[in-house]
């Protein structure tokens, strides 16, 4: 497994996480805990999709060929 693997399976685990995160916040919310609950589901939401948005472009961000 070369560095570049390694690196997608971490960006990958952490993209589980955040998404965990965000539906462990919402639930949160949902059950009338405060409106922080909710903000920060939206934002581990955020934070999975920016690291979607890398994962799928990590080879132009390397600048590696294709």
């Amino acid at each position: 497994m070369n560095l570049v693997t390694f690196h997608r399976v971490l960006i990958g685990a952490a993209i589980l996480f955040f998404v965990g995160y965000g539906v462990w916040e919402v639930v949160g919310y949902s059950r009338g805990d405060g409106t922080s609950h909710l903000l920060l589901g939206l934002a581990a939401f955020a934070g999975a999709a920016l690291l979607l948005f890398y994962l799928r472009r990590l080879r132009r961000f390397l600048h590696l060929r294709d």
